[in-house]
């Protein structure tokens, strides 16, 4: 999947993938975005995604996470209704757009595999520079009304302590991932991000280790049991 970010005014508009629909891949997505625009709009509207909106609840319109994320760059958060795509009109549009796009540039391309996700990151940038190429005057309009970036980017990173078993496994989110021998029964951190985790331990980083989706799944690298 990939996040689609887009400015109503000009269309200029961006992109990050994502492995799933996860306030950790709206928000890495989000920000992308802003940093990549140099600037920070006074609104964001998404649609009624679950990372985003509580869905459950009338007296709350957005979840605790996501209200964070507006704050620290101080925006104003709108949903669309329940059932109204339409709200998000000119998005919807560049959505359909988007897809067009990228499958006549894999028709161009010859192939629709790639060796590794960093040659398709590759290839959805050159295309939402292409995009973009033709909008220039009217972003130049919008960047006037963009406010400043803040200092840095949110911390948004999940941080999970895990006892390492006998087995040399540590799980996390419900999934177990195979770390050093030499770390068995030592208490480690998991910081989990949208694509990967990493494990410290004694202020150092082991491991980096891509993140499974699912839960009871295992990842065992061999060179962690066998010295």
């Amino acid at each position: 999947m990939v996040y689609h970010f887009v400015l109503t005014y000009s269309n200029w508009e961006t992109g990050t993938i994502c492995a799933s629909e996860s306030f950790a891949s709206l928000s890495e997505g989000f920000e992308n975005a802003l940093w990549e625009l140099g600037g920070v709009p006074l609104l964001h509207r998404t649609d009624r995604m679950t990372a985003a909106v509580n869905n459950l609840s009338e007296q709350v319109d957005f979840q605790k996470n996501y209200q964070t994320l507006l704050r620290r760059y101080d925006l104003e958060g709108r949903r669309i209704q329940t059932g109204r795509p339409n709200e998000n009109g000119d998005v919807e549009q560049r959505h359909y757009r988007l897809h067009r796009a990228m499958d006549q540039a894999l028709l161009l391309r010859g192939s629709r595999e790639f060796a590794a996700l960093d040659k398709y990151r590759v290839f959805l940038g050159e295309l939402f520079n292409q995009l973009n190429s033709g909008r220039k005057a009217r972003l130049a309009e919008e960047m006037e009304q963009l406010r400043p970036l803040p200092g840095r980017r949110l911390d948004t990173v999940k941080r999970v302590r895990s006892r390492v078993n006998t087995g040399s496994l540590i799980v996390v989110e419900r999934n177990s991932y195979s770390v050093n021998s030499r770390l068995i029964g030592e208490i480690v951190e998991a910081r989990v991000f949208a694509d990967h985790l990493e494990v410290w331990y004694g202020g150092q980083k082991m491991e980096q280790l891509p993140r499974l989706r699912g839960r009871t799944n295992y990842r065992i690298d061999y060179r962690h049991i066998i010295d």
